[in-house]
Protein backbone atom coordinates (compact mmCIF):
# COMPACT_ATOMS: atom_id res chain seq x y z
CA UNK A 1 0.00 0.00 0.00
CA UNK A 2 1.38 3.94 -0.88
CA UNK A 3 2.16 5.39 2.20
CA UNK A 4 -0.37 8.45 2.91
CA UNK A 5 0.24 11.49 0.83
CA UNK A 6 1.19 14.62 2.87
CA UNK A 7 -1.88 17.31 3.36
CA UNK A 8 -2.28 19.37 1.33
CA UNK A 9 -0.89 17.63 -1.51
CA UNK A 10 1.78 19.99 -3.84
CA UNK A 11 0.50 20.53 -7.39
CA UNK A 12 2.57 19.36 -9.84
CA UNK A 13 3.26 19.78 -13.16
CA UNK A 14 2.14 16.77 -15.62
CA UNK A 15 6.05 15.44 -16.64
CA UNK A 16 6.30 16.39 -12.72
CA UNK A 17 3.08 13.73 -11.60
CA UNK A 18 3.65 11.42 -14.12
CA UNK A 19 7.26 10.55 -12.45
CA UNK A 20 5.61 10.79 -9.24
CA UNK A 21 2.77 8.61 -10.47
CA UNK A 22 5.95 6.14 -11.51
CA UNK A 23 7.24 5.92 -8.14
CA UNK A 24 4.16 5.47 -6.10
CA UNK A 25 3.05 2.84 -8.60
CA UNK A 26 6.81 1.01 -8.43
CA UNK A 27 6.35 1.30 -4.35
CA UNK A 28 3.09 -1.21 -4.73
CA UNK A 29 3.41 -5.24 -4.89
CA UNK A 30 0.40 -6.34 -4.61
CA UNK A 31 -1.08 -6.74 -8.32
CA UNK A 32 -3.34 -5.56 -10.12
CA UNK A 33 -2.19 -2.44 -9.17
CA UNK A 34 -5.26 -0.17 -9.03
CA UNK A 35 -5.05 3.21 -10.47
CA UNK A 36 -7.30 5.99 -10.43
CA UNK A 37 -6.93 8.81 -12.63
CA UNK A 38 -9.55 11.53 -12.03
CA UNK A 39 -10.02 14.63 -14.12
CA UNK A 40 -12.79 16.91 -16.33
CA UNK A 41 -12.57 16.95 -19.85
CA UNK A 42 -9.85 19.23 -21.54
CA UNK A 43 -7.51 18.15 -18.00
CA UNK A 44 -5.01 15.81 -20.02
CA UNK A 45 -6.16 12.34 -18.95
CA UNK A 46 -5.46 10.85 -21.88
CA UNK A 47 -2.03 12.11 -22.07
CA UNK A 48 -1.06 10.72 -18.60
CA UNK A 49 -2.90 7.52 -19.12
CA UNK A 50 -0.56 7.01 -22.55
CA UNK A 51 2.44 7.94 -20.89
CA UNK A 52 2.41 5.54 -17.74
CA UNK A 53 0.97 2.84 -20.28
CA UNK A 54 3.88 3.37 -22.33
CA UNK A 55 6.29 3.52 -19.73
CA UNK A 56 5.20 0.27 -17.86
CA UNK A 57 4.92 -1.69 -20.97
CA UNK A 58 8.73 -0.56 -21.24
CA UNK A 59 9.44 -2.06 -18.55
CA UNK A 60 7.80 -5.15 -19.11
CA UNK A 61 4.48 -5.02 -17.30
CA UNK A 62 0.96 -5.36 -18.60
CA UNK A 63 -1.57 -2.45 -18.29
CA UNK A 64 -4.90 -2.13 -19.05
CA UNK A 65 -7.58 0.84 -18.93
CA UNK A 66 -9.36 3.57 -21.07
CA UNK A 67 -9.30 7.29 -20.22
CA UNK A 68 -12.78 7.89 -20.71
CA UNK A 69 -14.88 5.13 -19.03
CA UNK A 70 -14.38 2.72 -16.29
CA UNK A 71 -15.97 -0.55 -16.31
CA UNK A 72 -17.67 -1.84 -13.19
CA UNK A 73 -17.18 -5.16 -14.40
CA UNK A 74 -13.49 -4.88 -14.24
CA UNK A 75 -14.21 -5.07 -10.16
CA UNK A 76 -16.46 -8.05 -10.13
CA UNK A 77 -12.55 -9.64 -11.84
CA UNK A 78 -10.37 -8.30 -9.24
CA UNK A 79 -12.92 -10.12 -6.44
CA UNK A 80 -12.91 -13.53 -8.15
CA UNK A 81 -9.86 -13.43 -10.62
CA UNK A 82 -7.25 -11.01 -10.32
CA UNK A 83 -4.46 -13.73 -11.59
CA UNK A 84 -6.36 -12.77 -14.58
CA UNK A 85 -5.81 -9.16 -14.68
CA UNK A 86 -2.73 -7.11 -15.99
CA UNK A 87 -0.13 -5.62 -13.80
CA UNK A 88 -1.53 -2.37 -13.71
CA UNK A 89 -5.11 -0.97 -14.17
CA UNK A 90 -5.65 2.36 -15.15
CA UNK A 91 -9.79 3.65 -14.01
CA UNK A 92 -10.89 6.81 -15.09
CA UNK A 93 -12.94 9.08 -12.62
CA UNK A 94 -15.02 12.28 -12.68
CA UNK A 95 -13.34 15.21 -10.48
CA UNK A 96 -16.35 16.90 -8.47
CA UNK A 97 -17.22 20.07 -9.51
CA UNK A 98 -19.80 22.87 -9.92
CA UNK A 99 -22.09 21.33 -13.38
CA UNK A 100 -21.56 23.25 -16.86
CA UNK A 101 -23.58 23.31 -19.53
CA UNK A 102 -20.79 23.38 -22.03
CA UNK A 103 -18.98 20.23 -20.08
CA UNK A 104 -22.52 17.92 -20.18
CA UNK A 105 -22.36 18.19 -24.31
CA UNK A 106 -18.81 16.60 -24.39
CA UNK A 107 -19.45 14.36 -20.93
CA UNK A 108 -19.26 10.30 -22.15
CA UNK A 109 -20.91 8.60 -18.79
CA UNK A 110 -22.00 9.59 -15.52
CA UNK A 111 -20.06 9.56 -12.43
CA UNK A 112 -18.61 6.13 -11.75
CA UNK A 113 -16.36 6.15 -8.81
CA UNK A 114 -13.25 3.77 -8.90
CA UNK A 115 -12.94 3.66 -5.64
CA UNK A 116 -16.03 3.22 -4.97
CA UNK A 117 -16.33 0.51 -7.22
CA UNK A 118 -13.09 -0.91 -5.98
CA UNK A 119 -14.20 -1.28 -2.42
CA UNK A 120 -18.24 -1.94 -2.95
CA UNK A 121 -17.51 -4.54 -5.57
CA UNK A 122 -13.99 -6.15 -4.92
CA UNK A 123 -13.36 -5.20 -1.48
CA UNK A 124 -10.46 -3.49 -2.23
CA UNK A 125 -8.58 0.14 -2.11
CA UNK A 126 -7.48 1.65 -5.15
CA UNK A 127 -3.70 2.15 -4.60
CA UNK A 128 -3.11 4.96 -6.54
CA UNK A 129 -5.16 8.18 -6.99
CA UNK A 130 -4.46 10.98 -9.30
CA UNK A 131 -6.24 14.53 -10.17
CA UNK A 132 -5.86 15.93 -13.14
CA UNK A 133 -7.46 19.14 -13.91
CA UNK A 134 -6.43 22.28 -16.17
CA UNK A 135 -6.37 25.78 -14.22
CA UNK A 136 -7.27 27.57 -18.11
CA UNK A 137 -10.78 25.62 -17.78
CA UNK A 138 -11.17 24.26 -14.39
CA UNK A 139 -12.92 26.16 -11.46
CA UNK A 140 -10.16 26.25 -8.88
CA UNK A 141 -7.73 23.33 -7.67
CA UNK A 142 -9.69 19.73 -7.45
CA UNK A 143 -10.87 18.99 -3.77
CA UNK A 144 -10.98 15.32 -2.49
CA UNK A 145 -7.94 12.87 -0.78
CA UNK A 146 -5.40 12.32 -3.92
CA UNK A 147 -1.66 11.14 -3.67
CA UNK A 148 -1.16 13.48 -6.71
CA UNK A 149 -2.68 16.75 -8.26
CA UNK A 150 -1.88 17.62 -11.79
CA UNK A 151 -2.49 21.22 -12.99
CA UNK A 152 -2.13 20.80 -16.84
CA UNK A 153 -2.91 24.46 -17.95
CA UNK A 154 -0.48 23.83 -21.10
CA UNK A 155 -2.41 20.84 -22.20
CA UNK A 156 -2.30 20.55 -26.07
CA UNK A 157 -5.91 20.18 -27.53
CA UNK A 158 -6.78 17.85 -29.41
CA UNK A 159 -9.54 18.73 -33.01
CA UNK A 160 -11.96 16.43 -31.39
CA UNK A 161 -12.54 18.39 -27.52
CA UNK A 162 -13.22 21.78 -29.03
CA UNK A 163 -12.74 25.14 -26.56
CA UNK A 164 -15.57 25.10 -24.09
CA UNK A 165 -16.88 28.65 -26.09
CA UNK A 166 -17.37 27.47 -29.18
CA UNK A 167 -19.54 24.24 -27.59
CA UNK A 168 -22.18 26.38 -27.76
CA UNK A 169 -22.11 28.13 -31.02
Amino acid sequence: MVTEPQTPTRELTLEEGIEEAMRLIGQVSERPILVAVYGTPLSGIPILFNELTQRYKSLGLTVAGHPKIVYPSLFETVRDSPDALKDLQLMRGWLERPEREEWTKIRELDHLDPNGLAEGIAGKKVHVNIAVYNPVFDDGRPKGDYDIIISNPDLRIKTQYPHPSNILK
